[in-house]
């Protein structure tokens, strides 16, 4: 007898307490792969944020360097240019359709 136990209830105690450790192990182990993997990513997340400042660096040396060629104060370089003509032909358009229906 241990601790006033009989010796199956003793081999009970120890097998309970056996496998709370075991399962307590497991699941230090599992945090371990997860906190690696964790690690992992952040890794390759720094490697991409380092390679992407590197790039933006570069393309604000170039856009320092020639600043004309950057700027664009006119809207005539985004917008497509119509001719007079076709703005005409479209006004006529539209006011024969308030015509019609006013």
């Amino acid at each position: 007898m241990l601790f006033g136990l009989p010796w199956y209830a003793v081999v009970g105690l120890v097998a309970v307490v056996g496998s709370m450790i075991l399962a307590f192990q497991q699941q230090k182990l599992e945090l371990r792969e997860k906190n690696s993997q964790n690690n992992q990513e952040i890794d390759e997340l720094r490697k991409m944020v380092h390679t992407m400042k590197n790039r933006i660096e570069n393309l604000e040396a170039i856009a320092a360097t020639n600043p004309r060629e950057f700027k664009s104060d006119s809207l005539g370089d985004i917008e497509i240019p119509q001719e007079d003509a076709i703005k005409e032909a479209h006004r006529r358009t539209v006011s024969n359709l308030a015509q019609q229906r006013g």
